[in-house]
């Protein structure tokens, strides 16, 4: 795992005013990193930097990154199962002389306050890798970076800089990511003609794809 601890936790949600335990916050941990991390980065750096003993200066600053998403994606999924006291009987809204559960907006408000910082937490740490992907060659060598390179538009931070209504959501980049493939197919394909729409797709995932020459 990327986050191992509920200091490491703590110390990338912040702002932790109650005492929190690791045994009931691990599985959402482990959801996060499942659900959102690995899809993201790929089995191969998701091992390397979960085994590290020692990491780089460029896997630290990536790992911050990481574990600031984690941490937030931790807090959407774990936020209303903890909210609702559940056993056997059901689910119980808790009740006590010195708190009580927050109101509807104030719920929606973290939810989405969360979800915001956990893209564009993501979406830094992968623009962080594409910036820096010859210190990081397991991930560069990997399916997962073939499949970022598989469109023109290859992200969320680059969609925005068409689109600016994106704003450097990996959520919303996600939704669209099957309508970015349609258009490539049905209209930009067509344009360039099979040849040359293929040159371009290899130039993708080159080191220096060369843009600028014929």
């Amino acid at each position: 795992m990327l986050i191992n601890s509920i200091e490491q936790l703590k110390e990338s949600i912040g702002g932790i005013q109650q005492t929190m335990n690791w045994r009931t916050w691990k599985p959402f941990v482990q959801q996060a990193e499942m659900l959102y991390i690995l899809p993201a980065i790929g089995q191969e750096l998701y091992d390397e930097l979960s085994e590290a003993q020692t990491l780089s200066d460029k896997q630290r600053t990536l790992l911050d990154w990481l574990r600031m998403a984690i941490a937030e994606y931790a807090d959407l999924l774990g936020g209303m199962r903890l909210v609702l006291h559940t056993s056997d009987a059901g689910k119980q809204a808790p009740s006590g002389a010195n708190m009580q559960s927050p109101g509807k907006w104030m719920i929606v408000a973290a939810r989405k306050e969360a979800i915001n910082k956990a893209d564009m937490a993501l979406e830094q740490a992968l623009q962080y890798l594409e910036s820096n992907k010859a210190n990081f060659t397991t991930w560069k060598n990997s399916l997962s970076f073939t499949l970022s390179k598989e469109l023109f538009i290859g992200s969320a931070t680059e969609m925005t800089a068409y689109f600016p209504a994106a704003r450097h959501s990996r959520r919303i980049y996600l939704a669209l990511r099957d309508y970015l493939r349609k258009a490539e197919k049905f209209y930009i394909k067509p344009l360039l003609g099979d040849a040359l729409y293929t040159s371009w797709k290899n130039r993708l995932v080159a080191d220096n794809p060369g843009w600028t020459s014929a």
